[in-house]
């Protein structure tokens, strides 16, 4: 189409860039000249501190053994001078940049490993902690690592601490008033039993991907040797220089044949273990052909999509949860990118809206013909299949990622400091909320409890898929019935969305309390609350998969619906200014323009559905042929083989991304270079775990399931 050409660069045009709003940039310590020299004095006098203490009457140990290790210092022919001097420069210190947010003081975690002492007739190990405190007058928290003997119990720490904050102020006339947060401590997962049964479950299923391919192996050698025989007959015994190696196209399909025979009249356990062979899975998950029917546009989408999600996920976990790797010049960070154009969508979730729009419209577009050509629609058996193949299609790989967190995935951080807290983050809710995965309720528990909470569109969506049997048959027999209970129940969660928003005077977008930390003054900021009360609920998000059971009706009733090329160009034009409007509505808030609680809640409630709007013309004009270098980008054979990753990439890239950062050991230096390249890394481990994990769980159970139940 030559006008899409244009439409890109329309789309992609520079758009004017307003200034941040005067003042300290977000984020950046709001520090005096009194301030920074007080702080570097508090770094500087904490080790001549410690050895002034007087713990001789003192009976707290940790107190006792910091003092005596600094003390060894004094000495440098003591037998332990290098450990003592070893414990305290892993200690963190003042560094350069505290004007951009650099508060990170960390130390390095590793230096403090592997050390002990022998100490008042005892033997001392250390282990590295993080302290979290505040200074009067400093916007945001300070974070100190330190190196202490592990006689130093959590409660003790802050007695220590507070006890030579209040020594430096006195011996150096310092005013600074510190206020202890709380501790980081080591928290290394055990081998426990949820650990041991992991490995085990790990080990069978390695064990039949070994199985299955060997088995797989020599069924091929066998056809191959068949199928020469009954192409060449006995004339192979009278040529002598033909090579046996050559495989002429005749001999290839005899062979695919005679394996395929093979196969089919194989006992049962036999095509269970051909189900986990790794050379077939990873032949079926690589290959760039797509099944017949399949609309080729939707892998590219299906791609890019789950790439944002990675892309906000990058960011997102390094600004705002906890712990994970620090951003050292966050106030930098604030004051010169997050506010500019191109960064508004970063943050931005409308991708998960696509998800919802896609799953609808397959769903829709592949059973409306049994439902509008068959009676099986008529029996249960049909339901029960039909909610049954769902289930085993998205479950399997669900439990196996619940495992593996709770079982293999809290040892693989052991021993990288701190930040590493898998008992934390991820453990102890999967412990308690489990079976509300199993079950697809993950959305209905706060966010503080829930095991693995990103598995809340997972809940969203098959709940979607249970209801929309409902609307499916409607549509088929009685079509304006359908189309209007279906645009009922959009509009239903349009309200409600609009409702709720306003009620609690939410923020506009889940995120935009990063992108401008002002935003708390005008609305509510907590986002456990938005997360919970409006981000996750089913009634909220139906919106998006609404749209696409539209679309799929239309693109079944109307296969072949044409239209002038004008009116395909008049539609991307107003798709790509929804699409706009979406991603760059709200950009003023991140710029100091605050609007009213009635206009967010107006955005909150119809940005979502006008995003599916969007997206479903995109599908739609592709569909027709009418999509251009979009339609020819979007179906490129280089996105099948990923876009079946997809899943497995949704449920592993949060693991990956929290390993990455809170094993690194490091901080992160903020430029867009760094991040383009941390986020090409996060995505290619993901895709890369994924596709581990096709071949491990998710290909066998598509192979199970159609060795037992058939297609």
């Amino acid at each position: 189409m030559e006008y899409s050409w244009l439409l890109l660069l329309l789309l992609f045009a520079p758009l004017s860039q307003a200034r941040f709003p005067e003042g300290p940039p977000p984020g950046s310590s709001q520090l005096r000249p009194q301030q920074l020299s007080n702080l570097s004095i508090l770094s500087s006098s904490i080790v001549p501190t410690i050895q002034s203490l007087d713990v001789a009457g003192d009976d707290v140990l940790c107190l006792k053994h910091v003092v005596e290790i600094s003390l060894i210092m004094k000495d440098p022919h003591a037998k332990q001078f290098l450990k003592a001097v070893q414990v305290f420069d892993s200690w963190g210190k003042v560094e350069t940049g505290m004007l951009q947010g650099n508060v990170f003081w960390l130390g390095r975690s590793s230096e403090c490993q592997d050390l002990a002492f022998d100490l008042s007739n005892s033997h001392v190990d250390v282990r590295f902690a993080i302290i979290n405190f505040s200074v009067k007058g400093i916007a945001g928290e300070v974070w100190l690592g330190v190196c202490l003997p592990q006689t130093c119990h959590s409660e003790e720490i802050p007695i220590l601490f507070n006890l030579i904050s209040a020594k430096i102020k006195k011996d150096f006339d310092v005013n600074l008033d510190v206020d202890f947060n709380y501790l980081l401590l080591p928290e290394d997962g055990e081998e426990d039993f949820a650990f041991v049964l992991a490995v085990v479950i790990f080990a069978i299923l390695a064990t039949a991907v070994l199985v299955g391919t060997a088995l797989e192996t020599f069924m091929d050698y066998k056809a191959q040797r068949k199928a020469k025989i009954e192409a060449y007959g006995n004339l192979l015994d009278n040529i002598e220089h033909e090579s046996f190696d050559v495989e002429t196209p005749e001999e290839s399909e005899e062979q695919n044949k005679v394996s395929n025979i093979i196969k089919t009249h194989s006992p049962m356990w036999v095509k269970c273990f051909l189900s986990f062979s790794l050379v077939n899975n990873a032949t079926k998950v690589l290959s760039t052909q797509s099944a017949e029917g399949n609309i080729a546009c939707l892998n590219g989408i299906r791609v890019l999509s789950m790439a944002w999600v990675i892309l906000g996920h990058s960011l997102y976990f390094m600004a705002v949860t906890f712990p994970s790797v620090h951003i050292d010049n966050m106030g930098y960070l604030y004051s010169h990118y997050l506010h500019k154009w191109y960064f508004q969508p970063v943050f931005l979730t409308y991708c998960v809206d696509t998800f919802f729009v896609l799953s609808a419209f397959l769903l829709t577009y592949s059973l409306l013909p049994k439902l509008c050509h068959t009676g099986h629609f008529k029996k249960p058996m049909f339901w029960v299949a039909y909610v049954a193949r769902r289930y085993i299609r998205l479950t399997p790989s669900l439990a196996f990622i619940m495992l593996f967190t709770v079982g293999i995935y809290k040892v693989l951080g052991n021993g990288a400091g701190p930040e590493w807290q898998p008992i934390r983050n991820d453990v102890h809710n999967c412990r308690e909320t489990w079976w509300v995965n199993l079950i697809y309720g993950s959305n209905f528990v706060s966010s503080g409890r829930a095991c693995i909470d990103w598995v809340w569109y997972l809940a969203n969506d098959f709940q979607f898929y249970l209801i929309s049997p409902f609307l499916l048959v409607l549509l088929a027999k009685k079509p304006r019935v359908g189309m209007f209970a279906t645009s009922l129940l959009i509009v239903i969660s349009i309200v409600t969305s609009f409702a709720i928003s306003y009620s609690y005077n939410l923020l506009p977008g889940p995120t935009s309390s990063i992108m401008n930390v002002n935003v708390s003054q005008h609305y509510n900021s907590n986002m456990h609350l938005n997360f919970d009360e409006l981000y996750v609920k089913p009634y909220c998000r139906f919106g998006a998969y609404g749209v696409g059971i539209l679309l799929g009706y239309l693109l079944f009733s109307s296969p072949t619906f044409r239209m002038r090329r004008r009116f395909y160009f008049l539609g991307w034009m107003v798709s790509l200014a929804i699409l706009a409007a979406v991603c760059f509505g709200m950009m003023g808030v991140t710029r100091g323009h605050y609007p009213s609680k009635f206009v967010v809640a107006l955005y909150n409630s119809l940005s979502r559905p006008a995003w599916a709007v969007g997206v479903s013309w995109m599908i739609f004009a592709c569909f027709h042929r009418r999509g251009g270098p979009i339609n020819w980008f979007l179906s490129l054979d280089f996105w099948t083989p990923l876009s079946r990753l997809t899943y497995l990439a949704y449920l592993v890239h949060p693991l990956v991304l929290q390993y990455v950062y809170t094993t690194s050991g490091t901080k992160f230096h903020y430029t867009n270079l760094n991040f383009i390249s941390l986020f090409i890394s996060n995505f290619a481990l993901s895709y890369f775990s994924a596709f581990v994990l096709v071949l491990l769980i998710e290909s066998p159970i598509i192979g199970l399931e159609k060795a037992f139940l058939g297609r």
